[in-house]
């Protein structure tokens, strides 16, 4: 069955290789989950801030296509590459995921801290909304909302789960949440 399915979003990473295979044959993988009744609203395509350097107009085009058939695309790991501002909005990014590395450091007072909430508010400004990547402690979790953090992913809401666990833990209708 579909248990909460209706809530769920599909997260995806695409390798060098399949975004090679995006640019001969554009959307075909898209077109393989849609076959499997996913919609594209319940897509967010994964990237890493490196797929997004040197690329020029291309990337900028298959992303911009990609949004356009309902896919929503996020900025994987952000913080620890050289992404510009500039590049977010060509490319049109829907989600910045702050950098793990850094949400392990937040604590009151941290540069971490000052980093995150300035990445939050520009994200915010730039019509973004961001992920906290690596979340372990109800701190962490904590300072986040305080700085207005949209979304958090990390072992305080669950472990890595096999898709026998994560299945019966859709059934189970758990909240990921504590």
């Amino acid at each position: 069955g579909d248990a909460g399915a209706a809530d769920l979003q599909l997260c995806i990473n695409l390798s060098p290789l399949e975004w090679q295979r995006e640019a001969e044959a554009p959307g075909a993988w898209l077109r393989q989950l849609q076959a499997l009744g996913v919609p594209a609203s319940a897509i967010v395509l994964d990237m890493r801030e490196d797929a997004l350097l040197g690329t020029g107009e291309s990337m900028a085009q298959r992303l911009q296509h990609l949004r356009a058939a309902g896919v929503q695309i996020a900025l994987d790991d952000f913080g620890s590459g050289h992404a510009s501002l500039t590049q977010l909005q060509q490319c049109g990014i829907d989600y910045l995921k702050i950098d793990g590395a850094m949400v392990r450091k937040l604590a009151p007072g941290t540069s971490e801290l000052a980093l995150c909430e300035a990445i939050i508010s520009v994200a915010h400004k730039l019509g973004l909304q961001v992920i906290a990547e690596g979340v372990e402690t109800e701190m962490q979790r904590a300072l986040l909302l305080e700085l207005g953090c949209d979304h958090a992913q990390g072992y305080l809401f669950a472990p890595p789960l096999a898709i026998e666990a994560f299945d019966a833990l859709l059934r189970a209708q758990r909240p990921l949440h504590p």
